[in-house]
């Protein structure tokens, strides 16, 4: 068990952050679609791409959005470390 207590997100606070992840998402995933059939005048592609855009798009505002410590994304690096290996002097 971890010590520490982590801070949750409030539930409502977190139903605001996905309706938002998700709107975001859908109005990129509306764009890449429309742009797509212009360019191509295929209904099938344009779906697929609208598809796959939202499906990127919210994994990356999810993680971007993230708050949680424990879930972090970010790789936090050891002020000490420069990249080099510790060396001990004899």
């Amino acid at each position: 068990m971890d010590p520490s207590p982590r801070p949750t997100t409030p539930p409502g606070r977190r139903a605001v952050r996905a309706t938002i992840i998700l709107v975001i998402a859908c109005v990129i995933a509306a764009a890449a679609g429309v742009l797509t059939y212009l360019a191509y005048r295929s209904l099938p592609q344009a779906f697929l791409a609208a598809g796959s855009a939202v499906g990127g798009v919210a994994g990356l505002l999810h993680q971007i959005a993230n708050d949680s410590p424990g879930e972090s994304t970010t790789v936090e690096r050891d002020e000490r470390d420069d990249g080099a290996e510790h060396r001990q002097d004899r």
